[in-house]
């Protein structure tokens, strides 16, 4: 049920505080208007509401503490924005009162409140939005323990449906062969819920209820990233930043040690550079070396080619001509690196 003020009933007409006397004249100001304009609702904030509506609402406001109820919300413009408008605004305090720590009051406002806080918490989760976390969480939990249980159910309703994001993302492509590689869900699919801002979200949730979640959601995003390191190479800057995260979000010790291990192995192997082949650089120079002699003695020519530089150009990176090509560049530095080989003609 969403908050409706007296104050935005009556149009800023009543100032608060109001009373018993100013109520009951607003009620039938208003139900007069509804008569002649001879429709069936009337319109207040963009919701419409009936005349039976309209009467439930005027018992409540007149009910035993209820005034007084709404008086200690409109009086706490931060408090009334939150549970009329179901905003939050990033760093937003409400008022201290003692009236808030009142389990009469909490168990008036807890129908309100907690729609309201269901809706900033998606909205939240939605856009990754930690700032209003931060600040959601730092606020007084005006609500009674049922209300209090279905929000933690329904947020951990949102991880587990992320945590299973991740599982069916981590199982195509471990399934998958190379060749079936381009139907697997695309690494974007999951790129959002792996971003520092939603994995500081998380963290900002009470940890003594979902530490489990919490550890759960860690390893699928160790295990996403692995799978996807293996099978991108050009991904591997984002899933080190992945696996950061995840260890970053791992309430336990044992796994946050086990994640700081696939992460060093990560950096590894992206620093370790393949071995270089010896045997095969040594038979390309002996090749290379006979062909000059062959092509030296089948010749009458009085051109003489002595000590003239093997050019390798464009040898692919990583490849075993690039070590060879590089130490013929180190005794040749007056071979330009051009992308066509030198004439030795000309």
């Amino acid at each position: 049920m969403k908050y409706l003020s007296p104050t935005s009933l009556f149009g800023g007409v009543l100032v608060p505080p109001i009373d018993k006397k100013a109520i009951q004249l607003g009620r039938k100001k208003l139900l007069a208007e509804l008569e002649l304009a001879g429709g069936d609702t009337v319109s207040v904030n963009g919701k419409a509401y009936d005349k039976n509506e309209i009467i439930r609402y005027f018992e409540e406001l007149l009910a035993e503490n209820s005034l007084e109820y709404h008086n200690a919300v409109s009086e706490d413009n931060a408090l009334l924005q939150f549970v009329q408008d179901q905003r939050l605004e990033p760093g937003a305090r409400f008022a201290r009162k003692t009236i808030y720590e009142d389990p009469a009051f909490i168990r008036w406002i807890s129908p309100y409140y907690s729609l309201s806080y269901w809706q900033v918490i998606h909205e939240a989760f939605e856009n990754s939005d930690d700032l209003t976390m931060a600040t959601l969480m730092g606020l007084p939990l005006l609500m009674s323990v049922p209300d209090q249980e279905k929000i933690w159910t329904d947020i951990a309703r949102l991880i587990g449906g992320e945590i299973d994001l991740l599982e069916r993302y981590f199982e195509t492509h471990r399934r998958q062969v190379a060749k079936w590689r381009e139907s697997n869900m695309p690494a974007t699919a999951i790129a959002d819920i792996m971003t520092y801002d939603h994995i500081r979200l998380l963290c900002l949730l009470p940890e003594s209820r979902f530490a489990e979640l919490r550890n759960k959601y860690a390893f699928a995003m160790m295990q996403a990233s692995i799978v996807t390191f293996n099978r991108h190479r050009g991904k591997r800057d984002m899933c080190e930043t992945w696996i950061t995260n995840a260890r970053t979000l791992a309430a336990a010790r044992e796994l946050k040690y086990q994640i700081s291990e696939k992460l060093d192995e990560f950096r590894g192997i992206r620093k370790r550079r393949g071995p270089v082949n010896f045997r095969a650089i040594a038979i390309v120079v002996i090749a290379l070396n006979a062909g000059r002699l062959l092509f030296s003695n089948s010749t009458d020519t009085t051109t003489v080619f002595k000590d003239a530089p093997v050019i390798i150009t464009n040898a692919p990176k990583d490849s075993l001509l690039r070590a060879f090509q590089d130490s013929l560049n180190r005794q040749h530095p007056e071979i330009p690196p051009s992308s066509t080989p030198l004439n030795p003609y000309h």
